[in-house]
């Protein structure tokens, strides 16, 4: 006799069928779950996360790390070694270190979860610990995510979720900022905060990306019409009245120069709209410029120049990584604006790059209109926050999520400016809130060329 199932395969050994089914059938869809769900207990069982709290233990990992990067399919140049020291060199010293490692039984690296503990006050009294990615809240670092050896990604997930819930007195809330929404890693997480009754809330923000193709002309072809007359006619009054030269910074004796003519250039370029820039800050500048050392020493490091008649008139700092170039910063003289320098040089460096054989071009975070004219396509970055359940952490992201219907409530029932006295009052009582906004300003304080 046949009966009506309905079931769903998981990534946790669970199944799913929409569909009639004998009793023979039944009893074979229950075993094969009852073997994967032992075999996924039984993978989880023989993993060991080790928590590192000082970056020395770090500095030991280094020869693993790069191992399992090169073997995750979170590669990129954000979850580096190199990325990731230089930032925690930078911004570390407010924050408690909390990187979980997951080793198998033959001492083999299965992953990483590069995270860091913060610490700030709601209601301006009660304190919240939050774990992030070490990377999050400075600007600049996109693409964060675990790291995770492939094919090992659901029992490797699974053990540092234990890990979390067994550590519960260390931490109220994980906000995880930044992550793909393409990333299969995310999606496996997700599913599985799910199935433990977690509560999370997530958010979406743009992350644009140009696809490049093997030939020059053919990515012209793909912009609009406008676009492709616009671009060739900067490049050709330039050529007709300058010398043009496009160049990379390519020896540690160039760098603070060409680190220093990008600044200048970056802070010219926004005191025109009466700010002052992302690179102002003293702490900032030092993390670029030991970044780029390590970079430029791996080979990662794309810095361009672009001079006319022997003078440099703009820059683009980036980076190539896996096949992918990621542009993270940009400026350029002021006194040229009206030749559109900035144009000129990126559409330089795309020539150069799909000359080189590179397949992406990333812009970061930030939906600015001008990455649309380059041919860019729309992707998103998840930022997830998330608590065990019955946590006090959990309570704070309810309580958050009231505040929000709230807000909007009373945002359709009051003038604006009583309204912008509301939006601060709010932000004090809920500090998580400003979050994900102050990322979305500082991926806008690139310059738009």
């Amino acid at each position: 006799m046949a009966m009506r199932i309905s079931l769903a395969w998981t990534v946790n050994g669970g199944c799913v069928f929409m569909g009639d089914m004998n009793r023979a059938g039944f009893v074979a869809v229950v075993d094969r779950a009852a073997e994967t769900l032992e075999s996924n207990v039984a993978a989880v069982s023989r993993l060991r996360v080790r928590p590192v709290d000082r970056w020395e233990g770090v500095e030991e990992l280094r020869p693993a790390w790069d191992d399992l990067l090169a073997h995750s399919p979170s590669q990129t140049i954000f979850l580096t070694w190199e990325w990731l020291k230089t930032w925690w060199d930078a911004y570390g010293a407010s924050r408690d270190l909390r990187l979980l490692t997951c080793w198998d039984e033959a001492g083999t690296l299965m992953g990483i979860a590069p995270l860091c503990r913060s610490r700030c006050r709601a209601w301006r009294a009660v304190p919240i610990h939050s774990f992030r990615f070490i990377g999050d809240g400075s600007g600049g670092s996109d693409n964060l995510d675990f790291i995770i050896r492939a094919g090992h990604e659901t029992a490797t997930l699974k053990a540092l979720i234990d890990w979390l819930c067994r550590e519960k007195s260390d931490w109220d809330i994980l906000e995880l900022n930044t992550v793909p929404s393409e990333s299969g890693l995310s999606k496996l997480f997700l599913e599985e905060l799910s199935v433990r009754g977690w509560t999370h809330r997530r958010q979406e923000a743009a992350h644009l990306v140009i696809p490049l193709p093997n030939r020059w002309d053919d990515y012209v072809a793909s912009l609009t019409a406008q676009m492709r007359a616009s671009v060739r006619q900067k490049i050709r009054r330039l050529e007709k009245n300058y010398r043009v030269g496009l160049r990379k910074c390519e020896t540690p004796e160039e760098l603070p120069q060409c680190l220093q003519q990008l600044f200048d250039f970056h802070a010219d370029r926004w005191s025109l709209r009466g700010d002052s820039g992302s690179l102002h800050p003293p702490e900032k500048r030092r993390f670029y410029q030991e970044m780029a050392l390590r970079f430029l020493e791996r080979g990662w490091l794309a810095f361009w120049m672009l001079d006319l008649d022997g003078q440099p008139v703009a820059a683009e700092f980036g980076f190539r990584y896996a096949g992918t170039h990621f542009f993270l910063q940009s400026g350029f003289d002021p006194n040229y604006l009206s030749h559109s320098v900035g144009v000129v040089l990126k559409a330089l460096i795309l020539r150069e790059l799909i000359q080189d054989g590179i397949r992406w071009y990333d812009f970061l975070g930030g939906d600015e209109p001008y990455k649309m004219r380059w041919g860019a396509e729309r992707r998103s970055y998840n930022y997830l926050r998330c608590a065990r359940p019955g946590s006090w952490g959990a309570l704070y992201l309810g309580m958050d999520e009231s505040f929000d219907h709230g807000k909007e409530w009373l945002r359709s029932r009051i003038p604006e400016p009583v309204w912008s006295l509301a939006r601060r009052g709010f932000r004090e009582l809920l500090p998580y809130r400003q979050g994900l906004t102050e990322e979305s300003n500082r991926a806008g304080a690139k310059s738009g060329l």
